[in-house]
Formats: C-alpha cells, structure tokens, sequence
C-alpha cells in the first residue's frame, strides 16, 4: 500500500509498508545481525527483549516504542516468551547517508499518546487488514517520524529539510524513479539537470550525500528488498524491474550491502512467520 503522508511542514514523502505483525517473538531472529532498509517500529507487551549496536545494548521497553532507523545494523537479541507489535516500513526520500547523519542509532521513544494509539490497532491485524486500517496505521507511522524529527536541536532539524528538500535534483530524480528498471547513465543525468557530468556528480553529493551511482544503487536495493518481501517473483524477475542485468549481480550487489543474499532474506522473513504481507507494490 503505497502513498504520501505529509512530515513536518508539508512536507510529502511516501511511506511504503512492508511488514505489519502482532504476535511471539520469534527465536529464529535470536542473534541475527541486520542491516537494510527497513525502519522498524516495536512495542512488547513484557521486558526481555533487546539489541546490540557497537557493543551498547537497548532493551525494548514494555512503556516505550523501539525505533530502528532504516540502514543501522543491529543484532538482535529475542525472548520467546514476549510478544511484540511491529510496523516495518521504507521511506524511500531518506537514503542511508541522511539517516545515518540524523538517526545513527536505535532509539527508546517516550511517547505515551503514540504507544497507546497503535496498540489497538496492530491488535486488529488479526481480523485482517482493512484499507482504512492500514491508512491509520500509515498516519500513525508518519507522525511518529515527524516527532523524531521535531526532537532534534532547531539548527539539526533546519539541516535535515534542507538536505531533503531535493528541488535542484528533482528532474534528475525523477527520471531515476521513472527508469529504474533501465540502465541510467550519469550523461543522463547531467542533462537533465543542464550540467556537465563532474558538476552533476558534486551536486548529488552536495545535496544527499551520494554520488548519483551510489543512488540509484540504494533505490534498486530497496525496491529489490520491497519485492522480496510482499512478492512471489523470482529472482530472474526482481533482477529485471530494479534494473540489475542478471540475478548473479543482484544478489552481489544486495550480499554486499544488506549483509545476506536476497534468496537468504526472503527464507528467513518467511521462515520466521512474521511476515504479514500487506501491500502488493
């Protein structure tokens, strides 16, 4: 289920689901390292659960909600006699430079008011999803993001919507949104944007972080990780539609920046039966 929620100051950015759950822990995660896309949103319903980062632990509190942003690696850590409620969800406008410079490192959110409102409706899941569900919970989702945003210092905050305000690359944007699938040349790019191929390079690094290679990269890699979890396609076929020329460098690529091969990522999600698949992209 895809669509835009406004974050802070009207601001739109798509928010897309991948995977909703209300149930036990599950012990097939127990000491997995992670690292992709996803940011992760849990409430547990009894002490025992927690991570690792960099050697610090952060237990999930039964009065609190977990925040793992998308791209920090974790290890987790499980306990199968709790339960928990998540909400796994992309935000495709924050590539991995940006999270990594505002939100580097899982987070304990005291917010009573938000706790309290998902609850309900994550326990719903369970007659099945309904469109008017999911739409809560999406509305949810972004106003949780805009009240991490918000708790950043005023000059950080200022920071974070300049370096998501993408005006001065939004053709150049657009046409990798629009011809992922296909092979993009930085040439392309360039054009689109009126400028040399170096200018256009400094100017995708000035503004997110990343070279315009480094970009489409990120996107194929989350479309491919999106695909995985709410498809039945097969590799040969994920490979295709995120523009990889065959499935051997898809799962190279993928390997080397989420950590396992895409086949492995599938079978544990599905493995672990945690994986509620909602939205069909």
């Amino acid at each position: 289920m895809g669509g835009d929620r406004r974050i802070g100051g009207g601001r739109e950015f798509a928010l897309s689901f991948l995977d909703i759950g209300n149930e036990m822990v599950s012990m097939y995660w127990h000491l997995k390292e992670m690292q992709d896309p996803m940011w992760r949103f849990y409430i547990t319903d009894a002490p025992g659960v927690f991570l690792e980062q960099s050697g610090e632990r952060l237990d999930y509190r039964p009065d609190r909600i977990t925040v793992i942003p998308g791209w920090c690696p974790f290890v987790f850590h499980a306990d199968p006699q709790v339960r928990h409620a998540f909400v796994h969800l992309s935000v495709p406008a924050w590539n991995s430079r940006l999270v990594m410079d505002f939100f580097p490192r899982a987070l304990s959110v005291d917010e009573p008011d938000l706790l309290e409102r998902l609850r309900p409706l994550l326990r719903r899941l369970e007659d099945g999803p309904q469109d008017l569900l999911l739409g809560a919970i999406k509305g949810w989702c972004a106003e949780m993001l805009e009240r991490l945003v918000e708790a950043l210092p005023a000059q950080r905050r200022r920071d974070l919507w300049k370096r998501v305000d993408h005006h001065r690359l939004a053709p150049a944007l657009d046409f990798i949104d629009a011809r992922l699938s296909h092979s993009i040349a930085v040439g392309e790019l360039a054009e689109r944007l009126g400028v040399g191929e170096a200018h256009c390079i400094r100017r995708f690094k000035a503004v997110l972080g990343l070279t315009p290679t480094q970009v489409i990269l990120e996107k194929r890699i989350s479309l491919a990780l999106q695909l995985l979890l709410t498809t039945s396609l097969g590799l040969d076929d994920i490979a295709q539609r995120c523009g990889f020329p065959n499935r051997r460098y898809l799962s190279r690529m993928f390997s080397r920046r989420v950590g396992v091969p895409p086949s492995q990522y599938r079978k544990e999600h599905r493995a672990s039966g945690t994986a509620q698949k909602l939205i069909q992209p």
